[in-house]
């Protein structure tokens, strides 16, 4: 994992611990294997330390030089947190928001599952759907809208 590709708010799949001396070992006491999830929940101000939480189990803080040893694949990030998507396919994975929030959603085209093709942040998002629909989300909104990268082969 790179130190630019790390975002809060964000769940990572675990897919292989890298690295050398005790540090692999020290995460598998901790917790860390590999398929496991996590979610960042926060960097400290200096950046040497990030709080995560493993498989919605519990938070731990993890030093950032151990992170970064981790081999990790984007498994959902809020929607407030992608810059303008271009080239990426995105697909509506939850909401965050209640029933009525959920609602509001549905009557702009918005749905579990709906494909984003693009997305341009302009004071809110201008989101371009499968079906050739564009809806707009304030940055509000955003925040409550949880994102699944869509790989080739979904």
């Amino acid at each position: 994992m790179k130190k630019s590709e790390i975002i809060v708010d964000a769940e990572y799949i675990i897919k292989n611990r890298n690295g050398e001396n005790k540090i692999p070992q020290r995460l598998i006491q901790m917790g860390v294997l590999s398929d496991s999830r996590i979610r960042i929940v926060r960097i400290a101000p200096m950046g040497g330390t990030v709080e995560v939480v493993i498989d919605e189990t519990g938070n731990i803080a993890l030093r950032m030089e151990e992170l970064l040893q981790l081999d990790c694949e984007l498994a959902a990030i809020p929607l407030s947190k992608v810059d303008n998507i271009k080239n990426k396919t995105f697909r509506i994975k939850e909401f965050k928001g209640g029933f009525l929030f959920k609602q509001k959603m549905d009557k702009r085209g918005l749905s579990i599952g709906s494909t984003i093709f693009e997305a341009e942040r302009n004071q809110g998002f201008h989101l371009k759907l499968s079906e050739n629909k564009i809806a707009t989300v304030g940055r509000g909104e955003a925040s409550k809208i949880i994102l699944k990268p869509v790989n080739n082969d979904d």
